[in-house]
C-alpha cells in the first residue's frame, strides 16, 4: 500500500518463528515493512506477536492506509477473532491489537481507512472451525466509526455453506476453495461509505464431466 500524501510504502506479512518455518505453515507473527525513498530501502517492524505454531495467516493480512490522515491499519485473524493494530507514525510504532469481531471462526480480514473511519470485512461463522463441512458463513463488517467498533453483517443471506480450505493452491484439488481467497472493501472519497465485494457460492452451480460444482459468484454490497 501507497500513502498518496506522503509517497510511504508500506507491506504486511505474516512470518513464522525460527526454526519452526520447515515444519509449520502457521505463521505466528505479524510484521510491516515501511520504506519512505520509493522501494530502495525497507524497514520491518513486528506489529504482533503470538505463541509459536499460532496460525495468523488465514489466508494473509491485510492493510490498509489513511490518505487523510495518514495512519496505517494492520489487521489479521487467528480463525477465531479479527485483530487490528494501527500506527500514528508512518509505520515506526503499533499500538496493542484489539479484537474487532464477535463471530467464533473468521477467515480472510481486508480494511480500508478513510478520514479516521475503518472498515474491516471477513467471512465469519458460528462453526467451531473452519473445516466443519456444515458451516454456514456470512459476510460481516466490524467498523470504527464516532470512537467505538461496531460488528454489522453485510450480506443478506448466508454466502457459503462448507468447510473453507485456507491452504491457497495447496488445497487439495483445489477443494473448498470457492470463497476464491479473499474479497475487498474500498471507502467512498465522496460519501464516506464503505463498498465491499464478496463471494457468494450458494447462488449457482456448474457441471464438469458430469459432476456438479458450487459456482463463485460476485456481490457488490454498499454501505446505506
Amino acid at each position: 500500500m501507497a500513502d498518496p500524501g506522503t509517497g510511504a510504502l508500506y507491506d504486511v506479512y505474516a512470518a513464522g518463528e525460527p526454526k519452526t518455518k520447515a515444519t509449520s505453515t502457521n505463521f505466528n507473527n505479524i510484521f510491516v515493512s515501511r520504506s519512505t525513498d520509493g522501494g530502495m530501502h525497507w524497514t520491518s517492524t513486528l506489529v504482533f506477536h503470538a505463541a509459536p505454531f499460532t496460525g495468523l495467516n488465514n489466508v494473509f493480512p491485510a492493510l490498509a492506509v489513511d490518505p487523510v490522515t495518514h495512519a496505517v491499519y494492520a489487521s489479521w485473524t487467528d480463525q477465531h477473532g479479527v485483530d487490528v493494530s494501527k500506527s500514528t507514525d508512518g509505520g515506526v510504532t503499533w499500538s496493542p491489537a484489539v479484537t474487532v469481531s464477535t463471530i467464533q471462526t473468521t477467515v480472510m480480514p481486508w480494511v480500508a481507512a478513510r478520514d479516521g473511519k475503518v472498515d474491516v470485512v471477513y467471512y465469519g461463522s458460528t462453526a467451531a472451525s473452519p473445516d466443519d463441512t456444515s458451516a454456514v458463513w456470512n459476510v460481516y463488517d466490524s467498523q470504527f466509526s464516532g470512537g467505538a467498533w461496531t460488528v454489522g453483517k453485510v450480506s443478506n443471506t448466508s454466502n457459503r455453506v462448507g468447510a473453507v480450505c485456507l491452504n491457497g493452491s495447496g488445497c487439495a484439488n483445489n477443494t473448498n476453495r470457492e470463497l476464491l481467497d479473499l474479497f475487498e472493501v474500498a471507502e467512498d472519497p465522496l460519501t464516506g461509505k464503505a463498498a465491499v465485494i464478496y463471494t457468494d457460492s450458494t447462488i449457482d452451480t456448474w457441471t464438469a464431466n458430469g459432476v456438479t460444482k458450487e459456482l463463485p459468484e460476485i456481490v457488490l454490497a454498499f454501505e446505506q
